[in-house]
């Protein structure tokens, strides 16, 4: 029977450097499934020996890339790391429109997900309706959104009046969605109401559909966070054995530290994703129980022996106080996904402050098992410095990467 989205042609373009990460053959795997929507990976990466027909692998550096945009766009573009190239997924449209010449619908998103029926939510209905598409109903998903393939959709991101500042800056502004306001916009809050610091996709769709030049569509049929009780069945993704879904996004599942992450040699056409790892089997099944029994055992000697080590930890910095002194090496301003991290230093002594939840002046101090991590105690939150990066991990394994915006006031 042929679905309703086949009278559309889509493609859905990724750019994606380093190595290929554990859960891309879980992706792959899920691209196979969804016939209909032509994959285009462009990478510098040897694609696998096998992968579907669906899937068009194209050799391209970073490099290169920066050249085709700063040539397309008529400016000098800043693409010197990969997380980059974030900021840019709005222009995948202009910037490789000969790559999608022959589609009516053109998508940009990650590969650290795993498709459902992407043609059972976005249909024929949707499809004819709407000019842009994202599957969360209160920003654009910068891990799945679709475009009307003509020139008045490809060039939206012009109508930002900072594109040209960010797509020159080497700061990552999350411009594909909504320069961090995530967390105001999960609250209800108007995007025009937020302390935005650059005009992002958010306020350009939503700017340009009050003016009626565009028709979006928001709506949520997409799975985050770590809500366990997950089964992948040829193709059909369901939570609970009772609500289908359109994808699943590992964004925060896959950095959690107490996750165990499949090491398959083939993906199974049955598979189960819940909070401690990845199964083959059900739950109601010997050797689904036992699996689940040994993982569920590991996660938990993991959790013991941490809290352990930061109870101790805290006894040794009340006895000497003086160690708290730490290098500069931490100040800064620092972004995730929908949150502001910032870390100053008053009277010796390091605090942190989040934009969402808001958190201001939590003190933090050293964890002497490892030099490079700092700790919260008040809210169980262990920071690690690396690079230009920190590391947030809550003491149940949730893990947030925040990337550097700049230096502190």
């Amino acid at each position: 029977m042929k679905k309703e989205a086949d009278s559309y042609s889509i493609a859905l373009i990724y750019l994606y450097y380093g190595s290929w990460s554990w859960y891309f053959d879980f992706f792959i795997k899920s691209c196979s499934h969804n016939t209909e929507i032509t994959f285009i990976i462009i990478s510098d990466i040897d694609p696998p020996e096998e992968y579907p027909k669906n899937i068009k692998f194209i050799s391209r550096s970073l490099i290169e890339v920066e050249q085709l945009a700063t040539s397309k766009l008529g400016f000098k573009v800043s693409l010197s790391r990969a997380y980059k190239l974030c900021d840019f997924k709005p222009a995948y449209g202009y910037i490789f429109e000969d790559l999608l010449s022959d589609f009516q619908f053109w998508g940009h998103g990650d590969i650290d997900l795993v498709f459902g029926r992407i043609a059972s939510f976005i249909d024929a209905k949707v499809l004819s309706k709407y000019d842009t598409i994202s599957v969360r109903h209160d920003y654009p998903s910068g891990f799945f959104m679709l475009y009307r393939n003509v020139p008045q959709v490809n060039k939206l991101f012009m109508k930002s009046r900072d594109y040209k500042f960010v797509f020159a800056s080497d700061t990552h502004y999350c411009f594909d969605e909504c320069n961090f306001q995530h967390g105001f916009l999960f609250g209800g809050m108007n995007i025009f109401d937020t302390d935005s610091s650059i005009e992002s996709m958010m306020h350009v769709i939503k700017k340009e559909e009050k003016e009626g030049a565009i028709r979006p569509y928001f709506d949520f049929c997409v799975c985050e966070g770590i809500p366990g009780n997950l089964k992948w069945d040829k193709g059909i993704l369901s939570l609970n054995n009772e609500y289908e879904v359109l994808l699943y996004h590992f964004i925060q599942l896959k950095e959690n530290d107490y996750f165990y992450k499949p090491s398959w040699i083939r993906i199974p056409d049955t598979f189960y994703i819940e909070k401690n790892g990845f199964f083959k089997y059900p739950k109601n099944s010997l050797i689904g129980f036992t699996s689940r029994f040994w993982v569920n055992s590991k996660v938990t000697s993991r959790k013991i022996w941490r809290n352990l080590l930061l109870k101790i930890n805290k006894v040794i910095i009340g006895i000497h106080t003086l160690f708290s002194r730490q290098p500069n090496k931490y100040l800064g301003t620092y972004a995730c996904r929908n949150k502001i991290l910032k870390i100053a230093k008053v009277k010796n002594k390091f605090y942190m402050s989040l934009s969402y939840p808001k958190i201001s002046m939590i003190k933090l101090d050293p964890v002497f098992y490892n030099p490079s991590l700092l700790v919260g105690y008040d809210i169980g939150l262990l920071l690690q410095k690396k690079q230009d990066e920190i590391i947030a991990t809550r003491t149940d394994g949730q893990r947030e990467v925040f990337h550097r915006l700049g230096p502190s006031e």
